[in-house]
């Protein structure tokens, strides 16, 4: 039975007051109502400190459950446009044929064509007209 004193307070027992325990509550029903594979939202990591955005405003990005398997760049890219709705646009059709690691877990869109194009030699731009656009890495060295 509660205290006096919390009943006063309008705090539990627990330390969380009312609105605290109900937000709480109805946060948890929300996820496990939601999934797992749903679209979740993630923080920009472009500051560690939301007060120093413009206007204290925190900017949410959107984050997704990928399962792609390793494979062709023509499979793996196919996939993530599904998943993503994002067109990726390609330079050369010989390019398809590189083999890709492939993503899984939960990222951004930018974070997972990231991974799908680790160790292929290739990199990838968003641009402003929702499209990504996948370029061939810059030789760190000379080839002599």
């Amino acid at each position: 039975m509660p205290s006096e004193r919390s009943r006063r307070s309008g705090k539990q027992e627990g330390g969380l007051s009312r609105p605290r325990y109900w937000i709480t509550v109805g946060t948890l029903a929300a996820y496990s109502a939601a999934g797992s594979g749903k679209i979740a939202l993630a923080q920009s990591a472009t500051t560690s400190d939301p007060t120093r955005r413009s206007g204290a405003r925190v900017e949410a990005l959107p984050v997704r459950k990928y399962e792609i398997a390793p494979g062709p760049l023509s499979t793996v890219i196919k996939d993530f446009e599904l998943i993503t709705g994002t067109k990726v646009l390609v330079p050369t059709v010989e390019l398809l044929a590189v083999g890709s690691p492939g993503v899984s877990g939960i990222y951004t869109a930018e974070e997972a064509l990231k991974r799908i194009l680790t160790g292929t030699g290739l990199t990838c731009e968003f641009n402003k007209d929702g499209t990504a656009s996948v370029k061939l890495l810059p030789l760190s060295r000379p080839l002599m």
